[in-house]
């Protein structure tokens, strides 16, 4: 991947984690917070990977496995967020 994609996508993730850390602050609720930690391993994971990309854990790059946990989490929240959505769509319908 190109250092300027990898540096595009450590912006966008960071602005995501400001928006969904106010999020949580001001909703509370695990959804918010568990999404702001999504957020922030992704950023952290492609800020390591622009400035430190030699840092091995267990011999393996720490980006890496800040990419795994992502992956962790995002197999909680999105399966959340369809659930999330299903609840808010029964709950509109007029019965």
């Amino acid at each position: 991947m190109p250092q300027w994609l990898v540096a595009l996508l450590a912006v966008l993730f960071f602005v995501h984690l400001m928006v969904f850390a106010r999020l949580a602050l001001q909703r509370g609720g695990g959804y918010y917070s568990l999404v702001t930690f999504l957020f922030l391993a992704l950023t952290a994971s492609f800020t390591i990977r622009l400035a430190a990309p030699g840092w091995l854990v267990a011999g393996y790059p720490l980006y890496q496995w800040l990419r795994y946990l992502a992956w962790a989490i995002a197999a909680v929240t999105l399966p959340w967020l369809v659930l999330r959505l299903v609840r808010r769509r029964r709950a509109s319908r007029p019965e």
